[in-house]
């Protein structure tokens, strides 16, 4: 009797113990597929902020009327350019979809920043109707951004 109850005790244990292991495996994975979507959502909509504050700025370059006003919004569009950047290696690193999603929208982004450093370039050199002509919707900047914002769609 002694013995059985022995075994019955060893059991129990053993079942505890495989059972403690599962749970803590069943959180894990609760954990990944509530967290890697809602950190990739929210880097989503903070690349997007982003892209829209860089559009903003670069359309308020047109307003600046010197030399102040003109690096103060060159600035800001560095640090949004920046986050961006950020916010593209947090969904690199956590979206679990085609690695060719992300690399599409990393593409798009390099092409509108290289036009939109065109504009501000333009702008710099006295060129205001060239780079007006960039920036509009049916210019290659607008174009580049609203294929950009299409490829966010993940």
């Amino acid at each position: 009797m002694l013995l059985s109850f022995g075994a019955l005790l060893l059991m129990v244990i053993i079942l505890s113990v495989v059972s403690f292991k599962e749970s803590a495996n069943l959180q894990k994975q609760t954990d990944d597929l509530y967290n890697h979507p809602l950190v990739v959502r929210r880097a989503i909509g903070m690349l997007r902020a982003d892209f829209i504050a860089i559009q903003r700025d670069i359309k308020d370059l047109f307003l600046a009327d010197d030399e102040t006003e003109i690096a103060l919004e060159l600035q800001q569009i560095a640090q949004m350019k920046a986050s961006a950047f950020k916010h593209l290696d947090i969904i690199a690193s956590q979206y679990l979809g085609p690695g060719a999603d992300v690399d599409n929208v990393k593409l798009g982004f390099v092409k509108w920043n290289s036009i939109t450093d065109e504009v501000i370039r333009l702008l710099r050199e006295g060129k205001r109707q060239e780079a007006i002509l960039r920036m509009k919707n049916s210019g290659a900047g607008g174009l580049q951004a609203a294929s950009l914002f299409k490829a966010l769609d993940l």
